[in-house]
């Protein structure tokens, strides 16, 4: 099935933060992150649970958690649409990712969910996939995936 970038902007894809699990060379998997039930139900990815005093470091720490809990293979509470396409990894395959807060930071953790390295430089072309499988865009950035005028 192919969609296009304005349906999967509105299903969360390409706002910060986000997940990035490197599949293989030249492809990733976002997985959008949203902050309320509400917002997981209307659209895809993972929830991760603040309250409203919560500050940024509470955040990151929160954001890294669940990918931790991705990488090994534990329960996280996700929304993806209805397919019969499903995660690529499988097996004993070593998982590693970053959670990205913006276009100039990223946290590398690696397959032991051990922080890796914090640096300025994000993940970006290649092919860039959703939850479902579905190529979402290929060789360009994995943000603001609309152009002005549509966002």
């Amino acid at each position: 099935m192919n969609q296009t970038l304005e349906f999967f902007a509105s299903r969360g894809y390409g706002v910060f933060p986000y997940i990035i699990i490197r599949e293989m060379s030249g492809m990733y998997r976002q997985i959008p992150i949203h902050f309320s039930l509400q917002e997981l139900l209307e659209r895809e990815g993972v929830l991760v649970n603040l309250y409203d005093e919560e500050g940024d470091d509470t955040t990151k720490e929160k954001c890294l958690s669940i990918l931790r809990s991705i990488i090994k293979s534990e329960p996280v509470i996700t929304i993806k649409r209805n397919t019969k396409e499903n995660w690529i990894f499988s097996g004993v395959r070593k998982i590693e990712g970053c959670v990205v807060f913006s276009p100039k930071r990223a946290i590398y953790l690696d397959s032991g969910g051990n922080i890796k390295s914090e640096s300025e430089s994000i993940p970006c072309g290649g092919s860039l996939i959703s939850l479902c499988g579905e190529t979402i865009i290929t060789n360009s950035q994995h943000y603001n995936l609309l152009p002005l005028e549509l966002r």
